[in-house]
């Protein structure tokens, strides 16, 4: 199963997400990539020629392990949105002929109440050391539905974007104008990976095959209000 993850990160086409069982998996696997691909790339950009010195470092590769885990929970939710907006952009244009405008609707609310759920599973799968923001992550999820899916360039706050740059496994900027620049370029980094993650869930992920759940499902009908 993990293998068929790494494929579809990857590209491989012939890799789709079809089940809803899938979504926990490759919510924690896109996460987990985004909070290491930027980590990685920040770090490059900001320590320049010295990189490789800085990467070959064990006590580096030690702060950057336990800053990935750290940041997993929180990257968790950018996904969650990116996939959510995807899937929800494929519903929309799904056209079956006749069905009304509330059957549409109602698979894109049955969709919602799979992904909070198996965006919670994929939590309960990530490592934090800090209970305080896994709650705060938690209570994210939870409330995926109250608001239509936000466009890509909103996903990612600038508290999120400070909270992330907190997490780095870098010396801390003392000057706070300096500081908040490199949180802005921070910020459009993760903007830039998510959106090639939103790519992979828009290319790959079978929305409408997933929200229609049988009516006997135990997730099946009216989604709870979160």
């Amino acid at each position: 199963m993990l293998e068929r993850f790494r494929r579809w990160l990857r590209g491989d086409r012939a890799v789709a997400l079809a089940e809803r069982g899938d979504l926990a998996g490759a919510l924690a696997l896109e996460a987990g990539y985004l909070g290491n691909r930027v980590m990685q790339d920040y770090a490059r950009m900001r320590t320049g020629r010295g990189w490789p010195a800085l990467f070959s470092s064990p006590g580096f590769q030690d702060r950057l392990d336990a800053a990935r885990h750290r940041a997993a929970p929180l990257c968790l939710v950018w996904v969650t949105r990116a996939a959510r907006l995807a899937a929800h952009d494929l519903l929309a244009a799904h056209d079956t002929p006749g069905a009304a405008l509330a059957a549409r609707r109602d698979l894109a609310a049955r969709f919602d109440v799979i992904l909070r759920h198996e965006a919670l599973a994929a939590l309960d799968r990530l490592t934090t050391t800090e209970g305080e923001a896994e709650e705060d992550v938690r209570a994210a999820i939870e409330r995926l539905a109250e608001r239509p899916p936000a466009d890509l360039r909103a996903m990612i706050s600038r508290p999120g974007a400070a909270r992330f740059h907190a997490l780095l496994p870098l010396d801390p900027i003392n000057d706070p104008d300096r500081r908040q620049g490199e949180e802005e370029v921070l910020r459009n980094l993760l903007r830039l990976v998510l959106a090639g993650i939103h790519a992979r869930f828009a290319r790959e992920i079978d929305a409408v095959g997933i929200a229609g759940a049988p009516e006997n499902s135990p997730i099946s009908g009216s989604p709870v209000p979160c």
